[in-house]
């Protein structure tokens, strides 16, 4: 790829986001984006540089001009084909932006320990659109102000690890914290009348010490459980094999508890050993018997995949009467479903870690 003006100002993240967009068919997306740097939102949110790219939005690093040294912040746009104008039409970008209120409307009005803060939604005129040819071009754009979570994203850390053979004893440690706080997520988020469509590694994000806790990341993968409208954003791989047939059909499908379910065992399938599901393909359970997670923590992955939980809540149900050690503190967001007393524990050999906290 030439390097343009811009792109040699841009940062080294900018680069390498450029060149896995080249390679995707979209030249001068990038370029484009760049546009937004400096670009200051609600009279107090500035652009900096650009954070990550998505299917639907581009996110920011960006700094509260009035509060500069306050908590790490992002900001997130919608993500519309401004390098190619001719293909710009009113309706898409407004359905675009509706899209991006509505994930707003979830992070503001559930505020789950589970998924970053949201410090709220913040108009700026667009630079990058023009203003000339009216309708949607005209009016303002929506950018969603959140919190920047610290530490890395599981998909990277899960490639890293498995690659290198850390130690079974240790990534039985970690792994078992990341089950249980993915299942803690969901019910937490189901409490609050929410599902989380879009389950993958690359949307939990790992946090180091002190507080040694996963989060999610993307409220955009959140749905409604009475939004019937067919809204569902997902990734094939993680999907029910059958429901994904039925969507390759083009049969409208309606997310619920137990999809979820299915789709949350086929990200921890993906976790404990290192092998990414196949769309539409049952994955190879017999892998389960000695990869790296703690005995209950693998049956509940079997089970999640085989579709015998019904939701998130019974596999924690499950996990509780079945962890052997607990790790006082960690993970701990305060639902209902945590703080009970877990029932007494059962004796295993001394090989297997436990579920933890």
């Amino acid at each position: 790829m030439q390097m343009n003006e811009q792109l040699a100002n841009a940062t080294p993240l900018e680069r390498r986001l450029a060149r896995r967009l080249v390679a995707r068919g979209e030249d001068g997306l990038i370029e484009a984006l760049l546009d937004l740097k400096g670009v200051v939102a609600g009279e107090r949110y500035r652009f900096d540089s650009i954070y990550a790219m998505g299917g639907q939005g581009a996110v920011f690093d960006c700094t509260d001009v009035r509060a500069p040294g306050g908590p790490p912040l992002v900001a997130k746009v919608v993500l519309i084909p401004v390098h190619r104008p001719f293909e710009l039409d009113s309706n898409a970008i407004r359905r675009k932006r509706n899209e991006l209120r509505i994930e707003a409307q979830y992070m503001v009005g559930n505020s789950s320990p589970f998924m970053p803060s949201s410090v709220g939604v913040f108009e700026f005129q667009n630079p990058m659109l023009d203003e000339a040819r009216g309708e949607a071009f005209a009016e303002t754009e929506p950018v969603l102000i959140m919190e920047k979570l610290p530490g890395r994203d599981l998909d990277r850390w899960l490639a890293r690890t498995h690659r290198a053979n850390v130690p079974q004893a240790e990534m039985r440690r970690t792994l078992d914290r990341i089950a249980v706080v993915l299942v803690q997520a969901l019910t937490d988020l189901r409490r609050r009348g929410l599902l989380y469509a879009d389950l993958r590694p690359a949307n939990m994000r790992m946090m180091g010490r002190p507080q040694r806790r996963v989060r999610m990341l993307d409220a955009g993968s959140l749905v409604a459980v009475t939004d019937k409208s067919g809204r569902f954003p997902h990734v094939p791989a993680y999907l029910p094999p059958d429901l994904f047939d039925t969507m390759r059909n083009g049969a409208l499908v309606v997310p619920t508890d137990a999809i979820q379910a299915v789709m949350a065992g086929r990200t921890l399938y993906e976790a404990a050993t290192g092998e990414i599901p196949r769309p539409g393909e049952q994955v190879d359970l017999d892998k389960l018997d000695n990869c790296n997670v703690s005995d209950p923590v693998a049956e509940v992955v079997r089970g999640l995949c085989e579709g015998r939980f019904r939701d998130a809540r019974v596999a924690l149900r499950f996990l509780q009467a079945s962890a052997s050690r607990r790790v006082t503190g960690a993970n701990t967001p305060g639902t209902e479903t945590e703080q009970a007393p877990p029932p007494a524990a059962k004796k295993r050999a001394p090989r297997n870690e436990a579920a933890q906290k």
